[in-house]
């Protein structure tokens, strides 16, 4: 027998294990959605940023680097 999931088809040849499997099939298909996006992600590290990132990121650190490259007419101190 060949029935028909998402689009999907299979065959098992039993009726009543096709009945049977339907539940298990969506509720496997469901989690594998979830496991791709947010906070289920495979690759997701739970949220964490390295400090270095997260200062580099902010404002005041953006601001304070500009200032210098001004006070500094944009030339490099070291040569």
């Amino acid at each position: 027998m060949r029935s028909h999931h998402n689009g999907k088809e299979y065959c098992s040849g039993d009726q009543i294990v096709d009945i049977a499997f339907i539940p298990f099939k969506n509720q496997f298909d469901r989690d594998i959605e979830k496991s791709r996006c947010g906070k289920y992600h495979w690759n997701r590290k739970g949220g964490i940023t390295s400090e270095n990132k997260t200062i580099r990121n902010s404002t005041e650190y953006k601001t304070w680097r500009e200032d210098v490259f001004k006070r500094d007419e944009y030339c490099c101190q070291y040569c």
